[in-house]
This record gives structure tokens, C-alpha cells and sequence, in this order.
């Protein structure tokens, strides 16, 4: 879920190529400003919606979102819908934390505006904006690349223990 989500990305920094935390639960104020400059370097995509009364994104995905772009982040982006309609019957609306029901149905299209303004939510897409031009969610994820852990002393350590390791057998 959202909160795991975002836990993994702030215990094992640089481990994932993309994350998209769902419901993102992870309180906003638990966040540290070091933990926001080390996510600004993070690829993300926040899904989520407005009238989600489960997780309320007000003290959880916006402040958090708003305060990766006042921090630079650059890939970071964030779906606000209205609420969640039923896909395959519309004007039937579900859960407001359903949204999960977008991510799986593939109709996260569209991000907020990479500013630290207001929200505005948006059940076309989720957004205004086509991050790096991807149709959707999917295709983003699909396109975004883990960084090969500098090299330098530890990654000398580590080829070290892996010739050792085979030589040993």
C-alpha cells in the first residue's frame, strides 16, 4: 500500500527504479527534511483521491508532494482525483479510497502541475500533465531506470567479496 510504499523509498534509498505509492498513508509531518531531500532524487508517482476518507491527502500525499518540488525534485509526480467512479458503470461512485481501482483499470493518465500551489483535482487522468510525455502511469514506471550504484570504495568492496565469493566454490 501507500504507506509501505513510501517507507521502502525512505529506508533503502535508491533501491527502486520508480515507486507509486497508492492512498500514499505515510504522515507527512513523520517525514524528516532529510528524508524529503533524499525522496527528491527518488522517481515517484502519487495516486490518490480528494475525497479519500481513509488516508485524508491534505495532511498526507499534498504537503509531502508540495514539499518534494519546493525541494527540486524532478521526477516526482502526483494524481489527485475528484473521487473514484466506478469504471465499468459510470456515475457510480466508489470509496474515496479506492483509488487503486484507477492504477488497476490503467487510467492514471495525467499529474498535477509540479507546483508547490493548489491542488486541483481531476478525474480525467488525474491531472493536467503527461509526465516526461507517458501516456500513463504504466508506461512511465516502464521507462524509468535504476542508477548504478556509484563506484568508489564500496563498490570496489563489493566486487571483491563477489570474486571471492566465486572463487570459493
Amino acid at each position: 500500500g501507500g504507506y509501505m510504499t513510501m517507507n521502502m523509498l525512505i529506508r533503502n534509498p535508491k533501491s527502486f527504479a520508480a515507486a507509486y505509492p497508492t492512498c500514499e498513508a505515510y504522515l507527512d509531518a513523520n517525514i524528516s527534511d532529510n528524508e524529503i531531500k533524499a525522496l527528491t532524487e527518488e522517481n515517484i508517482w502519487i495516486v490518490q483521491s480528494y475525497d479519500d476518507t481513509t488516508v485524508d491527502p491534505k495532511t498526507h500525499c499534498i504537503p509531502t508532494y508540495n514539499r518534494l518540488v519546493k525541494s527540486g525534485a524532478k521526477n516526482v509526480w502526483m494524481s489527485m482525483f475528484e473521487n473514484v467512479q466506478a469504471l465499468d458503470n459510470p456515475g457510480s461512485k466508489l470509496m474515496g479510497h479506492f483509488s487503486w481501482a484507477y492504477v488497476f483499470n490503467d487510467a492514471v493518465t495525467m499529474s498535477q502541475e509540479q507546483t508547490d500551489g493548489a491542488v486541483k483535482p481531476n478525474n480525467n487522468g488525474g491531472g493536467t500533465v503527461a509526465p516526461q510525455g507517458h501516456a500513463n502511469l504504466f508506461e512511465w514506471m516502464n521507462a524509468q531506470v535504476l542508477k548504478a550504484p556509484e563506484s568508489g570504495q564500496q563498490g570496489q568492496q563489493g566486487q571483491q567479496q563477489n570474486r571471492q565469493r566465486r572463487n570459493a566454490r
